[in-house]
């Protein structure tokens, strides 16, 4: 069944909205994933790889 608005993407499984209603929030939006979260992201994955490297046989 599928919920009005939306749509399956079968190849990545993922439900997303048919429609963008304002094109100023979608650009908004990718800039800061692109600026804020997936520097985050980065950072995060520097750090676990820093602390638990040898523990999950990770290196660098």
């Amino acid at each position: 069944m599928r919920e009005a608005g939306f749509r399956l993407l079968s190849r990545q499984g993922l439900l997303l909205r048919e429609r963008i209603y304002d094109g100023n929030a979608a650009k908004e939006l990718v800039r800061r994933i692109l600026e804020v979260y997936i520097p985050q992201f980065l950072k995060l994955e520097a750090e676990i790889k820093r602390q638990y490297g040898c523990l999950l046989g990770l290196t660098g």
